[in-house]
């Protein structure tokens, strides 16, 4: 189906992001208060993921709290940034998970730069990350990353014994904020898909909730038409299930602008027919989406959880202006 679209230039990307994002070259900047300086790490997993539990107190000193396979520092200095760092490790004493957890978002950790800058700190120091996020298991923001030297640390019955269901031999990923708690978090495992995350225990920390499913998150939308009509408030989370018309996927480092108000960019787009309830009709949706859509195709049936963005609105190939419903996808499944 050819048309031309109005507001959907395809624009470049901050040029610092083209390629692939080094996440592990980050030195440790501090240790603890009461650690004084830390002592550089001379490994590649030396106080980072997949490195021994030995080797973050020689790092760092000793833990603030000790509990059942973790140990946590409550005020160590990361990227600049005052931070709680919690350490969770196996049978072995091999460190298997780390949240970086501060009690509101820093102004460092709002793009993928300093997410990148800060997470490496405990990364391998030959890890090396996607510039794009997908969604997972492990949420909706997530880095996908690799570091030979974890290879022989998470081999595939080790990531299997993990709960990981995406990833092989030394993939890694950085969750951005995934709990539905007060704190915001970076979660660095194995993996890019698995066993869902269990709330962090930092200080003074409230009740743990349990984690929302993806229906409570996205409520499903009933009646589409009043996406047509106008009745649904934008930015509000909702799910649709539809057949994909048409797709396209942009170049790396490239985005689609979408959105006639509020814009946003979106490194895939395409249209889902939607079924009317109790009815023949059906309703035609855009989707702009920034996970992988490398495994979808025309045809295929699609559940879309994310906001309502508005609309969006190309000339047809009569030169006539249409506007369609724009939702801006968070997770698409098949």
């Amino acid at each position: 189906m050819r048309f031309l679209r109005r507001g959907l230039l395809l624009g470049l990307a901050l040029t610092l992001l083209a390629g692939q994002l080094f996440s592990g070259a980050m030195a440790q900047q501090a240790g603890t208060p009461t650690a004084g300086s830390p002592v550089a790490p001379s490994g590649q997993l030396d106080a980072r993921l997949g490195g021994t539990l030995d080797s973050f107190e020689t790092v760092y000193g000793a833990p603030d709290f000790t509990g059942d396979g973790l140990i946590r520092y409550d005020a160590v200095m990361l990227n600049g940034n005052p931070t709680i760092l919690v350490v969770y490790y196996d049978a072995n004493q091999t460190v298997t998970r780390l949240a970086l957890v501060y009690a509101t978002r820093p102004a460092q950790l709002t793009d993928t730069l300093g997410i990148m800058a800060t997470a490496g700190t405990v990364t391998p120091t030959d890890g090396i990350c996607d510039a794009s996020t997908v969604s997972s298991g492990f949420g909706n923001e997530v880095y996908p990353c690799h570091s030979a030297a974890l290879e022989s640390v998470f081999t595939t019955d080790r990531l299997t014994a993990l709960g990981v269901t995406q990833g092989n031999p030394g993939d890694y990923s950085i969750a951005v904020d995934p709990l539905p708690d007060a704190y915001f978090e970076l979660i660095v495992q194995p993996g890019t898909d698995g066993a869902s995350l269990a709330p962090t225990p930092v200080p003074g920390a409230p009740t743990a909730t349990a984690t929302p499913t993806l229906a409570e998150q996205y409520p499903p939308l009933t009646d589409p038409t009043t996406l047509m009509d106008g009745d649904v408030p934008l930015q509000e989370s909702l799910s649709v299930s539809g057949t994909i018309l048409t797709l396209q996927v942009a170049d790396f480092g490239m985005q689609y602008h979408l959105g006639q108000d509020d814009s946003f960019g979106a490194s895939s787009l395409f249209q889902i027919e939607v079924p009317v309830q109790n009815s023949t009709d059906t309703v035609v949706l855009f989707v702009g989406y920034n996970g992988d859509a490398t495994t979808l195709v025309i045809g295929d049936t699609v559940t879309v959880y994310g906001t309502n963005a508005g609309t969006q609105c190309f000339d047809n190939a009569l030169g006539n202006e249409v506007c369609q419903p724009l939702i801006a996808a968070d997770l698409v499944e098949q």
